[in-house]
């Protein structure tokens, strides 16, 4: 016969969850008390009470009880199932993607795993061990935790960047510089340009009206040309020259 496992009432075994649980998430510092909420409300009821689905199995199942699934009726035939679930789908919605409720547990992560080679992303562990089975360009490639795409981008932009160990970036009037990895910039001083002072800002405003004074000499004698005996041409025309005459 089968051994009969004692099983504690449900309000026991939320006690002895909550009890055990609380020792890591007080550690957790910088994880928000939302997060730590979530944990308390949906995943602790779900594995102190599993419930038997007659439609699917005589064995307990574990419901998922976040907002989505709760309205699918999404349960697991296993706690391990119920906790991969957990790491993969609500990993952003727990402390830590749920990696601490089991640790031994290495086949998901909060993440998943990239291929070495190709860049595919994976939740879970054996899957990626099954592309390196079926690929054959991905046969000798290894599991990584971070995107290698990014990993590539990130050396490239280091090698086209100058690194500062210990002397502090150079200081300028419009940037600052505060990241430990950047690209030098120096303002370029242009020395061929120099401030005119008040007399030869006046000397400067001279010719420029001059060389207008010119150009509207060669329009007046165009028009001129052109122009009949009116009276009111010929006292335009002389009052321009006037104007001209005063810049001499």
């Amino acid at each position: 016969m089968p051994k009969k496992i004692f099983k504690l009432p449900v309000n026991l075994e939320r006690d002895r969850l909550c009890n055990f649980y609380r020792p890591q998430l007080d550690k957790m510092v910088n994880v928000s008390l939302e997060l730590k909420k979530n944990f308390y409300d949906f995943v602790i009821p779900s594995l102190a009470e599993p419930r038997i689905v007659k439609e699917l199995s005589d064995l307990p199942r574990y419901f998922c009880l976040f907002q989505n699934c709760k309205s699918d009726g999404k349960s697991f035939a296993s706690k391990q199932k119920y906790i991969q679930h957990l790491t993969i789908i609500h990993d952003q919605e727990l402390p830590l993607g749920g990696s601490f409720i089991s640790p031994n547990d290495k086949s998901t992560k909060p993440g998943g795993f990239w291929c070495s080679k190709c860049g595919h992303h994976y939740c879970r562990r054996d899957h990626l061990q099954h592309h390196f089975k079926s690929s054959v360009h991905c046969r000798d490639a290894s599991i990584l935790i971070t995107n290698p795409l990014i990993q590539k981008e990130i050396e490239y932009e280091s090698k086209l960047a100058i690194e500062y160990k210990t002397e502090p970036f150079p200081k300028s009037d419009k940037f600052e510089f505060k990241s430990l990895l950047a690209i030098e910039w120096k303002p370029v001083e242009n020395k061929s340009i120099k401030r005119l002072t008040g007399e030869e800002e006046e000397e400067s405003k001279k010719k420029i009206l001059k060389i207008e004074s010119k150009e509207m000499i060669e329009n007046i004698s165009k028009a001129e040309s052109r122009m009949s005996d009116d009276d009111d041409d010929k006292e335009l025309v002389n009052a321009l020259l006037d104007y001209e005459k005063s810049f001499n």
